[in-house]
């Protein structure tokens, strides 16, 4: 049973605070926990004392020692509205940490995961601005559509870096691929360092995914919602990989209870270019001695000698 399905479960017992385990074949001692006031969270009950806890907007983290000598790590949910998101984090807990070793540290690998969501535990109902929102789905968009379909779905969303701090957005079998979502008749793209272009001796494609607003009406145009749902369903069948895209939503700091201004985009297409020998760009190794880094634009009508039909990466069988 996922974690919300048990929260549900104990909702109906008599007693409360009640708590269950999240599975009896996991290598942690975890438990899905509803208090007495119906606050639901996670708990992991462990030999070894847990590491000094971080403070967030939106979670509550708290450790004590049991009469056993055991100790208690419990992470419980401060904001209500945000019980959506919350599962979906403490669902990723439970699958990143199916593969865990016996031994110490299990309560800092929770934490270190944990450090993952920290966009989105600090964020407000107002969630991503419509740029960044836009550069979100340029960037699902190719997940989806082309990077699935290629590599397949454990191997796409683990290639998926961008959301966790990566100079590129995907490092996939054989390549880099990194991902700007464009306007229609924009003849700029952003690049926001010196190392974000620069592929060393790996191939790297930067992808132009160009959207504008869309309308419910429009065959081209998709639902914000509605995209990230259907890739949900898609990896419903593989919980782990359904783990790891939840936790780059999280990390990109999306939230399905925001009120975006803009909820729906038009899909123009995607266009590809080879990042190297007549490519123009900024790299640490072509700025002068003491430039340590940069932010520009570059014209895309000067990037049209290096346009491609494709992704400059290797095909895989799709396993991670």
């Amino acid at each position: 049973m996922r974690v919300v399905e048990l929260w549900a479960a104990l909702a109906s017992t008599p007693d409360l605070p009640a708590h269950q385990r999240v599975d009896d074949t996991h290598p942690l001692d975890l438990y899905a926990i509803l208090d007495a006031g119906g606050e639901k969270g996670l708990m992991l009950v462990t030999a070894e004392e847990p590491p000094e806890l971080p403070k967030y907007d939106t979670i509550s983290l708290s450790r004590n020692r049991r009469a056993d000598g055991l100790w208690v790590l419990l992470i419980r949910l401060s904001r209500p509205e945000l019980e959506g998101p919350f599962g979906h984090l403490c669902q990723d807990l439970v699958e990143s940490s199916r593969g865990i070793r016996p031994g110490p540290g299990h309560a800092r690998f929770l934490l270190s995961r944990l450090a993952r969501w920290r966009r989105l535990m600090e964020t407000s109902r107002k969630g991503l601005s419509d740029e960044e929102l836009r550069g979100l789905m340029g960037e699902v968009l190719f997940l989806s559509r082309i990077a699935m379909e290629r590599w397949g779905t454990m191997g796409s969303v683990s290639a998926w870096n961008g959301p966790l701090g990566a100079p590129q957005d995907f490092e996939l079998p054989g390549g880099l691929v990194e991902v700007k979502a464009v306007r229609p008749g924009r003849n700029s793209v952003s690049v926001s360092s010196l190392e974000q272009l620069d592929g060393g001796s790996s191939p790297l494609t930067l992808v132009l995914v160009t959207l504008s607003s869309g309308r419910e009406d429009d065959i081209d145009s998709f639902e914000v919602r509605g995209l990230i749902g259907s890739i949900r369903s898609c990896l419903e069948a593989e919980p782990a990989a359904l783990s790891e895209f939840e936790s780059r939503l999280a990390a990109a700091g999306y939230l399905d209870e925001a009120d975006y201004a803009t909820t729906w985009f038009s899909f123009q297409g995607f266009r590809f270019f080879d990042v190297q020998g007549a490519f123009p760009r900024l790299v640490p190794t072509s700025v002068p001695v003491g430039v340590l880094s940069a932010r520009y634009e570059i014209d895309i009508r000067a990037m049209g000698a290096t346009e491609i039909t494709s992704v400059l990466v290797e095909e895989s069988d799709g396993r991670p």
